[in-house]
């Protein structure tokens, strides 16, 4: 395995999400990351993880980032809505023991979605759609 950081490599992404006690919303984000991969041309290159409650957890991608595909720059990009304390705490610490771990190797966190100027304009569209229309979404 390669030790020197190349953080102009090729990194490889981790799209984490909290994790549910339902398979079937693990399941959703697991389809979810798929099309992301697919419609970011990172088909290969973007792994899936949960915080807690399911499998792959957040150690199992970075171990599969590192050893199986010999990523030097991993990226951990956030399904979160807010900066919670997995945020601004537990993801943090976690990323300083991969880095530990694998010498050499860059860890980096994305911002959580909180504050995302597109995720504003998306609650927007969905309360003027419903304003206009009468939907309401689920029963």
């Amino acid at each position: 395995m390669r030790h020197d950081a190349d953080i102009s490599g090729e990194p490889v992404f981790i799209l984490l999400a909290h994790g549910s006690r339902q398979a079937e919303a693990n399941a959703s984000f697991v389809t979810l990351a798929e099309r992301v991969a697919a419609a970011s041309g990172l088909n290969g290159r973007l792994l899936h993880a949960f915080w807690e409650m399911a499998r792959p957890d957040l150690a199992d991608a970075a171990r599969e980032a590192v050893e199986r595909h010999q990523a030097m720059r991993v990226v951990v990009l956030p399904y979160f809505l807010s900066d919670g304390i997995h945020i601004r705490r537990d993801i943090p610490e976690a990323l300083a023991r991969f880095r530990e771990q694998y010498p050499g190797v860059v860890f980096e966190l994305l911002p959580s979605l909180q504050n995302d100027p597109l995720l504003e304009a998306l609650l927007v569209a969905r309360l003027r759609a419903c304003l206009s229309d009468g939907t309401v979404g689920f029963g």
